[in-house]
């Protein structure tokens, strides 16, 4: 169940934080986890289970839910993540944010099928 909550605050969060394609509305304003194409979901739960089986012991200020809505953002180098101190110790925010950028940015798109992939 605690993975499950990791992958689902990690996929709200990423379309709560992604932009549709005009640019002005952010995707959850029109789209939902189902509109997701079924390759960006297993793209998206295979990263959450591979960082959460490394870390999920490591935070202890949170519920699983919260931290994969502090992957998403930390991972793409929003202005909120594991390094601000909120949720965990310093030492520990610092290690999580480098494992976070380890799996790169990424960003999420309206394709032509109007179902939502991922680039990057």
């Amino acid at each position: 169940m605690a993975l499950r909550d990791f992958q689902r605050g990690y996929k709200a969060c990423a379309l709560f934080s992604s932009h549709g394609s005009a640019g002005d509305e952010f995707l959850d304003q029109t789209y939902t986890i189902d509109d997701v194409s079924l390759s960006t979901q297993k793209r998206m739960e295979w990263t959450c289970k591979a960082f959460y089986d490394a870390h999920h012991d490591r935070w202890n200020m949170c519920d699983d839910e919260r931290a994969g809505e502090y992957f998403w953002y930390t991972r793409n180098r929003h202005g909120i993540g594991f390094w601000d101190g909120e949720l965990v110790e310093e030492t520990t925010g610092k290690e999580l944010t480098e494992a976070a950028h380890a799996f790169g940015e990424c960003d999420l798109y309206v394709g032509d099928d109007s179902k939502i992939y991922q680039s990057g």
